[in-house]
Order: structure tokens, then C-alpha cells, then sequence
């Protein structure tokens, strides 16, 4: 909730459904804060101007969601009531330079942060508030710092750090870390691999597959991903699986 600004009392709209990750940061954040938390049909939240009369008249003041959906749901005619009040947190795939100055542009009031985490480390583990400018040939929102309990190493192809500024794969460690996939352990041991860098018993890394690198201001940027795994509205894609 800090990261994220979110007050107590808040209104904070979910638009995912309660089986993806995604719609945990509305979820928790309104229950342990006393808030109000609004659950959208899918019916609603695919459609433009049945949501932007919801967001209006509930007068809901954050809401979270994929960049994708949120570009469908501004290309209607009543993009800026679809925006909520105060607090608009993006996640689940990159956001593109030009949906962030779209937003601003209809809503300068409403705060952008963008949220990043993989279901494997409990969903959001970075957190960054557009500040409204933009680094020099920056395409996409900076993923941003991390939150408590989790630790960020960006490492190259033998787990060694990679210097500020060079391209590696981001790995997540700390209390964020989930104990591995469920009945398939080959899998867990190639994802969740000893933690090297934490004097914990036991302590595990997540490899998240993600290629970043860190910022002069030690903000982490996507870069892309180490294979071939595609993000499709928010879900992954494994092309290996497909072909």
C-alpha cells in the first residue's frame, strides 16, 4: 500500500478476474486498509462505456490493470471517465511510452505507477510512480525499486552481478519467494535456484526470464526476455509449447 500511495478508505476498482494474480493488488490492499473494493464483471470491464459509467458514478478512485486492455478501453469515445480518480497502477506486460502520455493527457490528476511481479514472487515486487518525464530514448514506464522483503540481482549467463547499465536476467529473492510449482519439481529446480548473495539457510532465488538492466538511478528497465516466452494480454505464451 506505501509504495503505491493507496490511503485508507480508498475505492480501488478490479477488473481481472479473482483466479489471475494480477487482481491481488486491489484485493488486499482495500481489505487491510479499510477501504472500498469494487469487483467489475467481465461484461462491464470489456466494455468501454459500460465501465466508464461505473467508474463515474461509483466515483472509484483506483483501479489496476494490463496495458493492453487499458488501450482498448481508451480507444472509445469516453476514454477519460474509463481512468479513475487518483490512481491508475499498470502491470502484467510493459507500457509503452505513448499509452502513458495518453493517460496523462486525459487525466493529468491521476497518478501512473507501474507494478511488476511474477505470480512466482508474489505478484508485484517493483514498484515506480511516473514522474512525468521521460529518460532519453526510453520506449517503455521503468519497472522501478523493490518493495520490503524482496531483494533484485541482475546477473549474466553464471549468475555473476552485471555492472549498472549492462543487460541481464533479473532474479528475485527475499521473503517474496513462493516454495515452487506444485507437482513438478524439475521445473522448481530450474526456476528457484540457491540464493548466494543471503547468508539464510536455504534461501532461493526466482529466475524470472525477464533481461533488465539498472538505471543511473537504480530504477530497473525491461529490456525483453532471455527466451522465447511471449506476454499476450497479460498471459504468458510459451512459443516452445505452441510449436
Amino acid at each position: 500500500r506505501g509504495r503505491l500511495r493507496l490511503t485508507e478508505g480508498m475505492s480501488f476498482a478490479s477488473v481481472t478476474t479473482l483466479a489471475a494474480d494480477l487482481g491481488h493488488t486491489a484485493v488486499f490492499p482495500m481489505l487491510c486498509g479499510g477501504g472500498t473494493l469494487h469487483l467489475v464483471g467481465k461484461e462491464v470491464a470489456s466494455d468501454a462505456e459500460a465501465l466508464g459509467a461505473y467508474m463515474q458514478e461509483h466515483r472509484v478512485e483506483g483501479l489496476k490493470v494490463v496495458p493492453s486492455h487499458l488501450r482498448a478501453l481508451l480507444s472509445g469515445p469516453n476514454a477519460k471517465q474509463v481512468l479513475p480518480l487518483k490512481r491508475l497502477v499498470v502491470g502484467g506486460e510493459a507500457s509503452d511510452r505513448a499509452l502513458v502520455e495518453t493517460v496523462q493527457r486525459l487525466a493529468p490528476e491521476c497518478a501512473v505507477f507501474n507494478h511488476y511481479g511474477p505470480t512466482e514472487t508474489t505478484v508485484g515486487v517493483l514498484t515506480n510512480p511516473f514522474e512525468g518525464t521521460w529518460d532519453e530514448g526510453a520506449a517503455t514506464l521503468a519497472l522501478g525499486r523493490p518493495i520490503g522483503n524482496a531483494r533484485m540481482y541482475v546477473l549474466d549467463g553464471s549468475g555473476h552481478p552485471v555492472p549498472r547499465g549492462v543487460a541481464g536476467e533479473l532474479y528475485v529473492g527475499g521473503a517474496v519467494v513462493t516454495r515452487g510449482y506444485v507437482g513438478r519439481p524439475e521445473l522448481t529446480a530450474e526456476r528457484y535456484v540457491p540464493d548466494g548473495f543471503s547468508d539464510e539457510a536455504g534461501g532461493r532465488l526466482y529466475r524470472t526470464g525477464d533481461k533488465v538492466r539498472q538505471r543511473e538511478d537504480g530504477k530497473l528497465e525491461f529490456l525483453g526476455r532471455v527466451d522465447f516466452q511471449l506476454k499476450v494480454r497479460g498471459y504468458r505464451v510459451e512459443l516452445g509449447e505452441v510449436e
